[in-house]
């Protein structure tokens, strides 16, 4: 399969028109042992995402580094969007852009 320059270029368009990006923190989670996934950004490792059962749920649970609780979810997505979005609050000031 072929691909023309003009097909990123429309893609890109289509991206900036929807305001989704390319990259989801779940291209951050690196699996291993199964059913455990580590967060990384770049050399850093900053949370885990694992699945568990409550009851007769299944589900998935946000840990920070340190092993503290950031929440449960229903969807491995929306954990590793969760914990990375903490991640880089975590590397923000608190407030307005002019503080």
């Amino acid at each position: 399969m072929k691909h023309d320059v003009q097909d990123a270029y429309d893609a890109y368009r289509r991206a900036l028109a929807t305001g989704r990006a390319s990259w989801h923190p779940m291209l951050a989670a690196i699996e291993g042992p199964p059913g455990v996934w580590r967060m990384t950004a770049q050399f850093e490792h900053y949370g885990w995402v694992r699945i568990v059962r409550i009851r007769d749920q299944v589900g998935y649970r946000a840990e920070l580094e340190d092993g503290l609780l950031l929440a449960h979810f229903t969807s491995l997505r929306a954990g590793a969007s969760a914990l990375h979005a903490h991640f880089l609050a975590e590397h923000s000031r608190a407030g307005g852009v002019n503080g």
